[in-house]
């Protein structure tokens, strides 16, 4: 069993952090000036502030109901880095947590519950890069159906039709997506943003997740290729590294637990990267209280529990769906 804690006094650091910026964030709100509705709402089901946000539950669906375009249904403001699914999933999951819905249809969406015009949409996505951007098919594709789930606008067939395309993706000695599109000697930031996103897509629809064992491996591997506890191999990032550690958390938390024998195994990587984090945290000029600080502590305090952590216990809901 591994010795290590997370210690307390950093748990709650980040938790009082987190709480005063949630309150800035509300006394923004309150008046009346520019809040991101989304991280607000997610901000808040993470400390377990939704009812003290509630509140201004009417200005929140205001916000994001008026960036919808009339025209097409899509959001009017994503970014240059973003595929039109990204935003729209962001926007459709904040409003079903706040009782409402997108005042108009959604064009895209619409076209994708013809069965031949979803299955001829999955088989032209961007499977060379499993992940995110502006044609990520992890983006695209969840993106699309946490949506359409949000909006109702999905059959148990439609559901079906999409995993079937899915399963035959993956890859049969990694695990990951897409088969035949990677380098399994030399695994990049896409395959790991692939699985993790996929992972949120089955275990959204409650899908079986066979062959855990090689995503696992895979992030191991990369890890080690950074000889530091961090799962991040682009040089060009730096700690905290994104979303890049979180992502694997995720994946190594969530798939190693599917299977007695690969949670041993994959124990110690988490913990070499706990380390890494510990250090990092407990030191003045690396110290940091932002993303994805909170989420990626979410996890590591379950596995290494500190039972002095008298911080309130705090989880991250991707979309609105526990991971």
């Amino acid at each position: 069993m591994p010795t290590l804690r997370i210690p307390a006094g950093i748990s709650r650091r980040v938790y009082q952090d987190t709480s005063a910026g949630f309150q800035r964030q509300l006394g923004r709100l309150a008046a009346g000036e520019a809040v991101s509705a989304e991280g607000m709402v997610a901000l808040a089901r993470m400390l377990g502030n939704t009812p003290e946000l509630m509140a201004y539950r009417d200005g929140l669906v205001e916000l994001i109901q008026a960036r919808q375009d009339p025209a097409t249904g899509l959001m009017k403001d994503k970014a240059d880095y973003e595929c039109w699914p990204k935003p729209l999933a962001e926007a459709t999951s904040t409003l079903r947590v706040l009782g409402a819905a997108l005042r108009h249809p959604v064009g895209e969406l619409e076209k994708l519950t013809d069965r031949r015009e979803l299955q001829r949409w999955l088989e032209t996505r961007n499977w060379d890069h499993p992940w995110g951007g502006p044609t990520g098919a992890g983006h695209m594709v969840g993106g699309a159906l946490f949506a359409m789930s949000d909006l109702g606008m999905l059959t148990q067939a439609m559901v079906n039709q999409t995993f079937d395309y899915l399963d035959g993706l993956r890859d049969e000695e990694y695990g990951v997506w897409a088969k035949g599109r990677f380098d399994p000697a030399n695994p990049g930031p896409a395959q790991l943003g692939g699985a993790y996103y996929f992972s949120l897509m089955y275990n959204r629809f409650r899908r079986p997740l066979p062959r855990p064992e090689g995503a696992c491996r895979m992030l191991m591997e990369m890890q080690r290729k950074t000889g530091t506890g961090t799962f991040c191999i682009d040089g060009r990032l730096s700690w905290p590294f994104g979303s890049t550690d979180h992502d694997a958390l995720c994946v190594l938390a969530r798939h190693a637990r599917l299977n007695a024998e690969l949670w041993r195994e994959a124990v110690p990587a988490i913990e070499w990267y706990a380390r890494y984090f510990v250090e990092q945290m407990s030191n003045e000029a690396t110290y940091i209280s932002g993303y994805p600080i909170p989420q990626t502590l979410a996890i590591l305090r379950s596995v290494f529990p500190d039972d002095a952590d008298d911080a309130p216990h705090w989880y991250y809901v991707m979309y609105q769906w526990a991971f």
